[in-house]
């Protein structure tokens, strides 16, 4: 956890600006970047592999995992007043709110909803036939399911941050070697994801970015708000 989670979110708060107003004065990143895996002709050949649709649907399902294994364990913990698997029940009530508020609330039902933005093999400049819009601008490009923000980057965000806090209650029992294997895991799964979903045009950088920006800030707060209450 953060030790100090209110200039931590005051940070992250500056940062999603920052990004905003970077994207904003050059939109063309987004362009440029989604152009990398762009074949005209031929649309955005990762889309139509098995390997990085298989490794992103697993990813998915482990947040899938994650959420249930979460109310399970917190339902648990919560009963017989102790850890499950050495987190407290107030530690699976975070996951639970962190992928609930995050990837649920705020990414799918609010922003992918209202914010109206086509999907990288949806714009014209990828043989599409809707228009590209900056992250900033609020448009009509996309009625459900839009490009913005990214969907699975928040999930794969999420169980990053989760499999985090499980790391750090088991720490006195991992070794060095597992430690590392672990670390490694938790930066991979959100990198892989957030490539994968550029590669096979579904969502722009900006989106990925953000996405990852969104949960950081909902994870932020949770322990913000979780201090207040009682320290962790």
């Amino acid at each position: 956890m953060p030790d100090d989670p209110l200039s931590l979110l005051l940070r992250l708060a500056a940062l999603v600006l920052a990004v905003f107003a970077l994207f904003a004065l050059w939109p063309g990143i987004d362009l440029a970047v989604s152009g990398l895996f762009h074949v005209p002709g031929e649309g955005f050949p990762v889309a139509d592999m098995i390997w990085p649709d298989r490794l992103r649907r697993a990813i998915w399902g482990a947040s899938i995992g994650m959420v249930a294994g979460a109310a399970v364990a917190c339902a648990v913990a919560g009963l017989r007043h102790g850890p499950v698997l050495r987190l407290s029940a107030r530690d699976w009530a975070f996951i639970l709110a962190l992928y609930l508020l995050g990837p649920g609330l705020l990414v799918e039902s609010v922003l992918k909803r209202f914010w109206g933005r086509a999907r990288p093999a949806e714009v014209t400049a990828f043989g599409g036939t809707r228009q590209f819009t900056a992250p900033h601008e609020i448009a009509d490009q996309c009625l459900h399911n839009c490009s913005f923000t990214a969907g699975e980057m928040a999930g794969a965000v999420a169980l990053a941050l989760s499999l985090a806090l499980i790391r750090a209650r088991w720490r006195d029992r991992l070794g060095a070697r597992s430690r590392s294997v672990t670390r490694l895991v938790i930066i991979a799964l959100p990198v892989l994801a957030g490539a994968q979903r550029i590669a096979a045009g579904r969502h722009f950088l900006s989106d990925v970015i953000l996405s990852t920006l969104v949960v950081m800030l909902v994870a932020t707060a949770l322990v913000l708000i979780m201090r207040l209450r009682r320290p962790l």
